[in-house]
């Protein structure tokens, strides 16, 4: 995890500190893309994101909800990953 982030002193980020290190122009099309498909759909994937150290991820969502559930208007649980797929050379 050390080569997404950049982060010596932990391994693992949730959705607020990976938005953080989103860069502008990108944070708005990820949170659109991550909270718009709550109750539209059961799993997600991010077009390619730029992070503020220049590295590239690819994040992917699974949203779980109750049985009951059946418009999915609140996930119980929001799984992720994180792929790294460019890294900045500098």
């Amino acid at each position: 995890m050390h080569l997404i982030w950049g982060w010596e002193d932990q391994c693992n980020g949730n959705f607020e500190e990976v938005l953080k290190m989103v860069v502008n122009a990108d944070k708005q099309r990820f949170e659109d893309c991550v909270f718009a498909s709550i109750g539209r759909e059961s799993h997600v994937v991010t077009r390619p994101i730029l992070l503020e150290n220049g590295n590239q991820i690819i994040e992917e969502y699974t949203y779980l909800y109750q049985g009951s559930d059946y418009e999915k208007r609140s996930p119980i649980l929001l799984q992720g990953k994180t792929t790294l797929i460019g890294i900045n050379k500098r």
